[in-house]
């Protein structure tokens, strides 16, 4: 018993030292972690737009980025908004006052339907994944053809990056 008493403050300092091994983990663990994935078969596109085009008040460009993003932690992650930034241009932001249309008509051929794009804000749950169009209707006018971007997905603990291409459609379509 005297071992005990004479080795309590050792004792403490184990168990000081376990809880802040086990803190350390779950935080470690828990933490939210986005990956997005390449989206070598699908396109990331923009094309000019009218104010009733698609029923977007000020919208002079409509820009569709498809996305890949899985969440690799063991708690929920919501992204609450999307945005799209190019060098040289004024960033596009996607959230949820982008109310999604039920069809965007691009072409006569190719059309985007509704179940096709994500609604904003996007949860997904633990270890869960998402794919679609993130729809832009506010870009500005690009000039390129082809305009390198990054695209930043806010949520409320972290923004996570991706970059890539929208390129101006009809063109190789």
């Amino acid at each position: 018993m005297n071992i005990i008493i004479d080795n309590i403050a050792l004792i403490g300092l184990i168990f000081s030292l376990v809880n802040i091994c086990v803190t350390l983990y779950s935080w470690y663990f828990s933490r939210p972690r986005l990956e997005f994935y390449p989206n070598d078969n699908m396109f990331n596109i923009y094309k000019s737009s009218t104010r009733t085009e698609y029923g977007y008040e000020k919208s002079v460009c409509i820009a569709f980025y498809y996305i890949k993003v899985s969440n690799l932690s063991d708690k929920p992650c919501t992204i609450s908004t999307f945005t799209l930034s190019a060098c040289g241009y004024d960033d596009s932001e996607s959230s949820k006052r982008v109310r999604i249309r039920k069809k965007y008509a691009i072409s006569s051929s190719v059309n985007i339907a509704a179940r096709m794009c994500i609604e904003m804000p996007l949860t997904l749950p633990p270890l869960g994944y998402a794919e679609g169009f993130v729809v832009f209707p506010f870009g500005p006018e690009y000039k390129e053809d082809s305009v390198s971007c990054e695209l930043t997905a806010k949520t409320a603990r972290k923004n996570f990056k991706t970059s890539g291409f929208i390129v101006r459609f009809p063109n190789n379509y």
